[in-house]
């Protein structure tokens, strides 16, 4: 048998998981293009050259209480690599440890707990300042409507900072385009009229967005928009490798910053696409946690150019989902924005088969529709593969699905490219 290792399990021990197949198959692996990890020094050099801004430690100066929003563990920013220096910075302008207040900004996502913490932002910054979770539904400032109609209600301890800085990382994303920016206080630090209205639209209106599409995307404006109503100053924002690894950081104004580290983003998770392949894997990792993000393991093969897979092709999601289905305010059965990815319409027809040894066939139902089926054990998923393509298959695996887009795929890209056919 062929093997194949795939990261697994992001934050909860960042191992390797071995596929198998036949070994007259052809299994093939395409990363994507990656960039060299940067030191320790490199990351508070790039933190200290910041862009459209001064140094924090000049921003900072008699700016009383700083508050700074940081995401949690549903997305992959290590932000314990990042945070000291942050702290380092503040403190030595003055600002006291007591005057420091991280907010973890888990939007409509669940409260992190002192594990994550530990995890996220590293137990000695847990000790050394405050740290509390955001919560949607109390604890808001009405900050008025954006000029697209969003209502801006923004978690009040975060409006109480003289600075205001935000702590994420740049990867793909179906609304807005890519993450970080903005995002940190919208959706992150929003209350749940913000986030509905954010996510789906309201009053007859709806926000145009798109995956990994920046321009005219009126998602990313808005969300913008709204931080910088919220007076978000300074951003800390990284690319990372596919095992979750510092390859860019991105410093300064939202905007600038932001846009700086995109640019370089495209570059760093462009992935070689092959033709003709009969089943594509597309690995969760690192956005693994829980069910509820599986569908940016898909960013490689949706933006993939007609031909990658055959008409009868099958797609393959791969999760760890240690949290298992996860938790979602507006998404998931009961609540107001419930739905659930039309499996034939984004695949073109063909058979989604999904591995994951801790969800369940109602996980799946919640998230995903027909045509879909479960696998909790590999062996059985190889099996189901042979019935159905015989001993003549070729793989193509994308390891850190959640980090890649087709090469080639970028602001000038069709976009009807988002639905396989």
């Amino acid at each position: 048998m062929q093997k194949v290792k795939i990261p697994w399990r992001a934050w909860y021990g960042d191992k390797d998981y071995k596929l198998t197949f036949p070994e007259e198959w052809e299994a093939h692996v395409f990363p994507h293009k990656g960039a060299r990890r940067l030191t320790r020094r490199e990351i508070e050099t790039r933190i200290d050259a910041p862009a459209g801004t001064p140094p924090l430690s000049e921003l900072a100066r008699g700016r009383g209480r700083v508050t700074i929003a940081v995401d949690d563990l549903a997305r992959p920013t290590p932000a314990a690599k990042l945070l000291p220096t942050v702290i380092d910075r503040l403190t030595g302008a003055g600002i006291k440890p007591g005057d420091i207040r991280v907010i973890m900004s888990v939007a409509a996502h669940r409260p992190c707990t002192r594990q994550d913490l530990v995890k996220k932002i590293g137990e000695k910054v847990l000790d050394s300042v405050e740290v509390i979770n955001h919560h949607p539904f109390e604890n808001l400032v009405n900050l008025g409507e954006s000029s697209r109609g969003t209502p801006i209600l923004i978690n009040a301890d975060f409006m109480e900072g003289g600075l205001k800085v935000g702590i994420g990382c740049i990867i793909p994303h179906y609304g807005p385009g890519f993450g970080g920016g903005g995002k940190i206080v919208l959706p992150g630090l929003a209350g749940i009229e913000t986030l509905r209205a954010n996510h789906m639209g309201m009053m007859g209106r709806s926000l145009a967005g798109g995956l990994a599409l920046v321009e005219n995307n009126e998602q990313q404006a808005d969300i913008r928009e709204a931080a910088q109503r919220a007076g978000l100053e300074f951003i800390v924002n990284v690319v990372l490798s596919g095992k979750r690894q510092i390859v860019g950081v991105f410093a300064g104004d939202l905007v600038q910053a932001h846009s700086a580290g995109i640019e370089f983003a495209r570059k760093v998770y462009s992935t070689d696409i092959p033709t003709d392949v009969d089943v594509a894997v597309c690995n969760a990792y690192p956005k693994d946690t829980n069910f509820m993000q599986s569908v940016n393991a898909f960013n490689a093969l949706v933006t993939s150019p007609p031909g990658t897979l055959k008409d009868e092709g099958t797609v393959v999601l791969t999760t760890a989902s240690t949290e298992g289905r996860g938790y979602h305010s507006l998404f998931g059965r009961g609540m107001s924005l419930e739905k659930a990815m039309d499996v034939e319409k984004t695949f073109g027809g063909r058979e989604l088969f999904v591995f994951s040894p801790n969800i369940t066939d109602h996980d799946v139902k919640v998230a995903y529709h027909e045509p879909v089926r479960l696998f909790r054990r590999w062996s059985k998923l190889v099996r189901a593969l042979q019935r159905k393509h015989g001993q003549k298959c070729r793989v193509a695996i994308f390891p850190c699905g959640p980090v890649q887009l087709a090469k080639g795929y970028g602001p000038e890209a069709n976009v009807t490219r988002l639905m396989m056919r």
